[in-house]
């Protein structure tokens, strides 16, 4: 996520500023933000947009074991399906109809 320092007819009104929070100061879109910063305009004559650097995007939830596990499965299936060594089955488990990939042998 890119940030941005925000300037006001040459005085600094804050740095470090996502394309949300400039939308907000100055009433242009999220996408003028971007456009203005690598351009070089200034928007309404007075605000002037340059871009600082960008802010790591860091994951806040982490994965369960069980979505790995699953995960892992599904990929080594597709790949026993693409290559030709696997083909899908269905079996009948109580009134339920059970599919899944079976290794050719």
């Amino acid at each position: 996520m890119n940030t941005y320092t925000l300037i006001d007819n040459g005085k600094t009104i804050g740095t470090k500023m996502t394309a949300t929070e400039v939308a907000e100061v100055t009433g242009m879109s999220k996408k003028s933000a971007c456009v203005y910063s690598s351009r070089g305009y200034l928007y309404n004559g007075r605000y002037k947009v340059i871009k600082d650097g960008e802010i790591d995007r860091v994951r806040t939830h982490k994965l369960d074991m069980d979505l790995i596990r699953d995960w892992d499965d599904m990929m080594q299936a597709a790949e026993l399906l693409k290559t030709g060594k696997g083909r899908i089955v269905a079996r009948k488990k109580g009134k339920k109809r059970i599919r899944y990939v079976e290794r050719i042998k």
